[in-house]
């Protein structure tokens, strides 16, 4: 019986360790997430260059690819200027050494000539190499909020036109992706 005792003890603490552990990434993610978007503010092309890993690929919303230096570059040229970003409804979801991070942002900017501004939904992949976080991948996608576009977590989600609560939701094909990437990140 002692064992059984001392074989949950271990399992109970395991657990908070782990739950602990993961509420300190999605705070040093969502403070990172935040020091991206005020390097962006100040044109600081360094902390940017810092935060993107060197294999970075991002999907814009035009469907667009951009790679580091092409986000680095037009920073420090001064082609990239943004005057204003704020960021919300940001969720972490910790896999080990490797994060997924969501939220909204909405932005005033411009890229050369071509307006920036808008209201964007955003993802990033953040992984854990040589004991500091740095984004990997990411996309966004630009929409037009309306009275009704939630700010916080869905209940459900639409497929080919129809409403599937978010029980029904099999895990994905991105998820079990995610797992391979934090296992080779090891």
């Amino acid at each position: 019986m002692k064992h059984l005792w001392a074989v949950a003890f271990v399992v109970l603490g395991s657990s908070l360790i782990a739950k602990a552990q993961s509420g300190d990434t999605a705070k040093e993610l969502t403070a990172l997430e935040q020091s991206f978007n005020e390097a962006l503010l100040s044109a600081d092309w360094k902390t940017v260059e810092r935060i993107h890993a060197n294999d970075l690929i991002f999907t814009n919303a035009d469907g667009s690819v951009t790679h580091k230096t092409d986000l680095v570059d037009g920073i420090r040229s001064g082609e990239m200027k943004f005057e204003s970003i704020e960021m919300s409804d940001v969720k972490v979801q910790a896999l080990g050494n490797v994060a997924v991070v969501t939220g909204r942002v909405v932005e005033r900017g411009r890229y050369k000539t071509d307006d920036l501004s808008g209201t964007y939904r955003f993802t990033d992949v953040w992984a854990k190499r040589d004991g500091r976080w740095e984004i990997v991948t990411g996309q966004e996608t630009r929409y037009a909020p309306t009275e009704s576009t939630p700010t916080s977590s869905a209940s459900s989600a639409v497929l080919n036109g129809q409403q599937i609560p978010q029980s029904k939701i099999a895990p994905s094909t991105v998820e079990a992706e995610l797992v391979s990437l934090s296992e080779r990140v090891d």
